[in-house]
């Protein structure tokens, strides 16, 4: 039986993960030209924040009968200043991520959590789709952050396991020092602007009428699921499907091999050119392989927690913006500003 764990060597993993490995396609015809025609638009958008139960909400959302979700995990196309993420760069490519939905779809979306983020998504976004509906879901920023460094682990956006070390690499990597190779955005490093959450969000609120955003609590999806799912889909305007079981999705998860990783995940572009050579020589697109060796190289743990020196630093560093944040929403975050343990919502989220 195939073990990733067993005398692989660097020529036969590579030889693997060449013929197993493709890139995103898209259906064409035999002369290049879309195999549908292009008329469904997205109308509804899930725009942030990560960690804070989005992809949960999105995995509910696609299960619903009358909602198209892009089955493109984060497509990113309106990040135009993060281009290291975006999987399309043209409205006709975007367009077709959307082709499959049908009459019976009434709410058409994608989540890219990175639009809130990004200095210039929003505004794209508005001129593609003036009409459309944002859900912003929402956590405390130090637990946020917290999260966000460990997903970065996984993805190999990040290299310096240790949080706090990390933090303080923030000015270094902003100018272009210390940033580790997987990374596709550096901008991403900078965790203190990633939790900057009120000027996000105020960003937003400046550019759609509040009445096409919606604005969700992660520790409220979490106390009370169904209640913030019965709300979501009113404001996408489909019919309740009364579901009642809302599984647990996305925990925390670590690598068992970041050499795996990096061969599966972030390869050189040679190794890709050569991989592209070897299917088309073959004659094959895949062998099926590379989604067990992901797994295999997966492992779900709970998070070591902050040490209350830095959760205390963390809190006074977004006191500011929390404040600004809650003004803006009219909505009490003092909790938020307790230099305490996470609390019970964000312990039993849906996304940690």
């Amino acid at each position: 039986m195939f073990s990733p764990g067993n005398c692989l060597t660097w020529p036969s993993l590579w030889v693997i993960i060449h013929l197993i490995q493709r890139p995103l396609r898209l259906p064409k015809t035999p002369y290049g030209k879309p195999s549908v025609p292009i008329v469904n638009r997205p109308n509804f958008f899930i725009v942030g924040a990560p960690k804070s139960g989005t992809t949960a909400l999105a995995q509910y959302l696609d299960q619903h009968p009358s909602i198209f979700f892009c089955p493109q995990k984060e497509p990113n196309y309106f990040c135009r200043d993060f281009p290291g993420i975006r999987l399309v760069s043209t409205e006709e490519e975007y367009l077709r991520l959307f082709q499959g939905a049908t009459a019976q779809h009434r709410a058409l979306g994608e989540g890219s959590i990175r639009y809130m983020y990004s200095k210039v998504a929003i505004e794209a976004l508005h001129a593609f789709a003036p009409g459309a509906k944002l859900i912003i879901m929402l956590r405390n920023p130090v637990d946020m952050i917290h999260s966000f460094h460990s997903q970065a682990l996984y993805a190999l956006y990040e290299s310096e396991k240790n949080i706090e070390k990390a933090w303080a690499l923030q000015h270094e990597r902003a100018n272009g020092a210390s940033v580790p190779k997987g990374c596709l955005e550096p901008a991403f490093l900078q965790y203190r602007e990633v939790g900057m959450l009120g000027q996000q969000v105020e960003r937003v609120l400046k550019i759609f009428p509040r009445e096409q955003v919606r604005v969700y609590f992660m520790d409220d999806f979490a106390r009370d699921t169904r209640s913030v799912y019965e709300e979501v889909l009113s404001f996408l305007d489909v019919p309740s499907d009364h579901r009642t079981d809302f599984p647990k999705v996305n925990e925390n998860k670590r690598l068992k091999s970041s050499l795996i990783a990096t061969v599966t995940q972030r390869p050189p572009k040679a190794w890709v050119k050569a991989r592209k050579a070897i299917h088309r020589a073959l004659g094959i697109e895949s062998l099926g392989l590379l989604e067990p060796l992901r797994r295999w190289n997966k492992q779900t743990e709970d998070r070591q927690p902050m040490t209350p020196e830095l959760r205390a630093m963390l809190t006074e560093e977004f006191r500011p913006d929390i404040e600004s944040l809650a003004k803006l929403l009219d909505k009490n975050l003092d909790a938020w500003l307790q230099p305490l343990e996470p609390s019970q919502g964000s312990r039993l989220s849906a996304e940690n």
